[in-house]
């Protein structure tokens, strides 16, 4: 691959999701852009996540060792954000 080429890292319903995952690879040190996801007629699909091909590897080791809780893994899949109920327990 050519160092300077960007390859899709992950996928995501939604644009916040992938900000907030653009804004954790970045804060390490990976550059990271967004990119909308194939076109089906009029409408967008979803959003991309893409790294330098040359840091795919370190990406995808900061993903495997994040230390995401349950909440922030919903938020991340759902876009819903805890209950006030599930704040206090």
């Amino acid at each position: 691959m050519d160092k300077d080429e960007w390859c899709v890292f992950c996928e995501f319903s939604n644009y916040p999701g992938a900000e907030i995952m653009k804004s954790m690879l970045e804060a390490s040190g990976v550059p990271a852009i967004i990119s909308p996801s194939d076109r089906i007629t009029a409408f967008y699909t979803g959003v991309r996540v893409l790294v330098n091909a040359s840091l795919l590897h370190r990406a995808k080791w900061l993903l495997n060792n994040a230390d995401f809780s349950d909440a922030e893994l919903n938020y991340l899949a759902t876009h819903e954000l805890p209950s006030s109920r599930e704040k206090e327990s």
